[in-house]
């Protein structure tokens, strides 16, 4: 089997805009059944991948929109019940507890 790998995101992730944060750069690994980890480069070809090799890939979203530490409670609050962020990181990036509200 060959893996063809393309796109951007590698070197930088999406820029954040009005102090919003950077996204996090993109990320392709081969992991090989021997146990052997290929962190695959962009625009890359990689050939003779043996079966049972587990590809694991990193997408990356766009930039922030604005100040994190200015995110509105309620949002904050909606993020949390949908799973999209936990808690720790809601405290990171955020600034949010539940002492804040």
């Amino acid at each position: 089997m060959m893996v063809a790998a393309f796109g951007t995101g590698r070197e930088e992730g999406a820029f954040g805009l009005f102090g919003g944060a950077d996204s996090p750069r993109s990320k392709l690994l081969l992991c090989y059944p021997d146990g052997q980890v290929i962190d695959v480069p962009a625009n890359a070809n990689i050939d003779q991948v043996p079966p049972e090799t587990i590809m694991k890939k990193w997408n990356t979203g766009g930039g922030g929109y604005g100040p994190p530490k200015k995110r509105a409670i309620d949002k904050i609050e909606h993020d949390l019940r949908e799973g999209y962020v936990s808690r720790g990181e809601a405290h990171r990036a955020y600034g949010y507890s539940e002492d804040r509200v």
